[in-house]
């Protein structure tokens, strides 16, 4: 009987055994690289951890873990197949230690057949009637997948199970088909595609039989992969300068040369002779100058009318798009929340299914005996800062949008509302009966002190 190591890093998988070992170690790496395997060490991208931040060893036959947070594994202890580890929340990389008898393997024929079931089993160990395959395990759904034939080739499909199908490490969606040497992930079991025939390594069949052997019986959840709540701060620049406005007082602009005109009249009406020269010198210099005051008018008002405009409009699209990416920050925020505290039917249906949610906090966890019971507006986990509000003789009205977004992005509408049971004591539920029963059976069934 030996152990792999089976790496969760977002919806991919990969296993590593550690037949032939005496060390293996995960931690973070600098580079750029996702993740990378050298020699025993295994390496992620990561800013949280560090090199060897958990570590596998052997020692005198057995295997033993130790890791940096104390919080994942207090002491050092030997490990057991079923053990999991999450390794960062943020970027979503988890272990889990399964037990693989190198020598005990099944071999289904497939013969030509159209379809097999796989699911789970409800007698414990590997059963095949010839169209149904059943695999021992909680995490194995009553109808987790199927292998069947299309256009001469067989394929294998999820079928709508609660921990995924992985096809050499990818979790797959529809059908996909099979190429040989295919190894095939169904909750701790590997099924390999060989030349028309399903190898089957049960590799959780002991564990089964050491730990659900008298009540209580032993269940151990899937790594706990949380989803983070967005934490960014989003500035919003604020609005280009307004333009200056052009100078208004035409009729100082006009006085002076219509009144060179009136006076010039006045002259050549008393002294005819000396001043019809200089009026008709005089006279078009003045029009021109009127004319060019006017039209100089209309154009610079034109231009600021224009140029107004244009701020509206190109800041309106930069307050559009800023307001689709709060929108969107909103967004992750309700769909993290709905995944961390789901209705009463989804966790209904992890209890009646047993898939790997049930159960997945324990007393060490900060949302340990958090429920769900409702919705409404909370607060938001992102923040949204505009411009600072300084001293104005005039309004700006796109200032005004800025800060009405301001406020308004402080609430997030629509997301589930917490109680904290554990920390606020609560003695009792007043309202209505089986929304009271529901947050009891909700506590029950997402939380637990007794798993570590």
């Amino acid at each position: 009987m030996g152990f792999k190591v089976r790496v969760y890093s977002g919806e991919q998988t990969s296993d590593f055994s550690l037949e032939g070992r005496d060390y293996f170690s995960v931690g973070g790496k600098l580079d750029n690289s996702d993740s990378a395997v050298v020699r025993d060490d295994l390496t992620f991208k990561s800013d949280a951890l560090v090199k060897g931040f958990l570590k596998l060893y052997l020692t005198n036959g057995k295997w033993y873990v130790s890791c940096v947070d104390k919080r994942i594994v207090s002491s050092d202890r030997e490990i057991r197949g079923g053990d999991f580890f999450t390794i960062d929340n943020v970027n979503q990389f988890a272990i889990s230690i399964i037990e693989e008898d190198l020598e005990k393997a099944g071999r289904i024929e497939l013969n030509g057949r159209d379809r097999i079931n796989i699911g789970r089993s409800m007698e414990g160990g590997i059963r095949f009637d010839g169209k149904n395959l059943k695999l021992p395990g909680k995490d194995v759904s009553r109808s987790h997948a199927y292998i069947y034939m299309y256009d001469g080739k067989y394929a294998i499909a999820d079928d709508n199970s609660a921990n995924h199908v992985y096809l050499n490490g990818d979790v797959i969606s529809g059908g996909v088909f099979l190429e040989d040497g295919d190894k095939i992930g169904i909750a701790h079991h590997t099924l390999q595609y060989k030349n028309g025939t399903i190898l089957i390594n049960d590799v959780s069949e002991r564990v089964r039989e050491e730990r659900m052997g008298k009540y209580p019986f032993w269940y151990k959840p899937a790594p706990r992969l949380r989803r983070e709540l967005p934490k960014d701060v989003i500035e919003i620049d604020a609005p280009p300068q307004k333009p200056s406005k052009p100078d208004e007082s035409i009729a100082q602009r006009l006085a002076m040369p219509i009144v060179s005109i009136i006076a010039l009249c006045v002259l050549a009406y008393i002294t005819v002779s000396s001043t019809i020269t200089m009026l008709i010198f005089t006279l078009p210099m003045s029009v021109v100058t009127i004319v060019f005051t006017i039209v100089n008018s209309v154009k610079n008002k034109k231009k600021y009318r224009l140029a107004v405009e244009e701020r509206k409009e190109k800041y309106t699209e930069y307050l559009d798009i800023m307001e689709d990416k709060i929108k969107k920050t909103a967004g992750l925020q309700k769909e993290a929340l709905n995944a961390e505290y789901p209705e009463f039917e989804d966790i209904y249906r992890s209890v009646w299914e047993g898939d790997g949610r049930l159960w997945d906090r324990t007393a060490a966890d900060d949302d340990f005996m958090k429920v769900r019971i409702g919705v409404g507006d909370g607060d938001a986990s992102y923040e949204v800062r505009g411009p600072k509000e300084g001293f104005s003789l005039e309004e700006d009205d796109l200032l005004k949008r800025v800060y009405r977004i301001e406020r308004k992005s402080k609430k997030v509408a629509q997301i589930p509302v917490i109680a904290d049971i554990f920390e606020d004591r609560l003695i009792g539920i007043l309202g209505n009966r089986d929304r009271a029963i529901e947050m009891v059976l909700e506590s029950g069934g997402i939380s637990h002190p007794g798993l570590f």
